[in-house]
């Protein structure tokens, strides 16, 4: 019994081996309280430094080269076909081809290359007589892209899709005047011929559009009532997609 006792005593009386030999658990506080002092760390780094930046110096800055605005672009092309007109006018009326010769463009070509329309839509009447006769009846709205009325006197037209001639006419005109900006109808006239012939022709009505594959117009600008104005010539005038009804 002496001998358990003193072993007892012998125990109680020594260090704990808890203090010598800290528990598993106890090795996870160091990392706990480094990444308590790391979450610290990042929450007091300045976050309204970017904020205070003035937002419109990068928003209202100009860009160099950047598109130019439509006005700028419309007045541009207004100006380049009145002067490509006007020079084919002139040099028409003196007898001198000259913006064919040097150029290899008249007025006609200048404002296809603008990409300037002046149809905007075609009708076209078929009656009963157009099976035996291949002919109808038509008109054509145009729009008047510039600052002066417009009237046209005479229009040869081919129209037709994927490159085929399907309609011809040769028209005058007593009084088609198309103001300023402004849009105008032709008024019906007949004897439009179907070069494809009538039935063939039918085929390409559900497409409801028309190319002009060659356009002439003798017209006049800057006419008083339908009268006086600069004669130009325009050959070649070619669109795409004309609405047709």
């Amino acid at each position: 019994m002496a001998v358990i006792e003193h072993l007892v005593v012998s125990l109680f009386h020594q260090p704990s081996m808890a203090l010598l030999h800290p528990p598993a658990w106890a090795l996870f506080q160091r990392p706990t309280a480094v990444s308590h002092r790391s979450s610290t760390t990042v929450s007091q780094r300045p976050s309204a430094t970017v904020v205070h930046h003035p937002p419109t110096v990068v928003l209202h800055q100009p860009t160099i080269g950047a598109t130019p605005p439509h006005p700028v672009l419309f007045l541009a092309k207004f100006l380049a076909a009145v002067v490509a007109l006007l020079w084919d006018s002139v040099s028409y009326m003196i007898g001198l081809r000259v913006t064919h010769r040097i150029f290899g463009m008249q007025g006609g070509d200048v404002l296809n290359l603008l990409g300037i329309s002046l149809v905007t839509h075609i009708h076209v009447f078929i009656s009963a007589s157009t099976l035996f006769t291949s002919l109808v009846e038509s008109s054509f709205e145009v729009h008047n892209p510039f600052l002066v009325p417009v009237t046209i006197d005479f229009a040869i037209t081919d129209a037709g899709v994927d490159e085929k001639v399907y309609a011809h006419f040769e028209q005058p005109f007593a009084r088609f005047t198309v103001p300023a900006f402004g849009t105008a109808n032709s008024g019906n006239f007949p004897n439009v011929r179907l070069t494809q012939g009538a039935l063939n022709s039918l085929l390409i009505v559900p497409r409801k559009e028309l190319d002009l594959l060659n356009t002439d117009l003798q017209l006049r600008l800057g006419t008083l009532d339908s009268k006086f104005g600069i004669p130009v010539t325009l050959n070649g005038l070619k669109q795409r997609a004309v609405r047709t009804t």
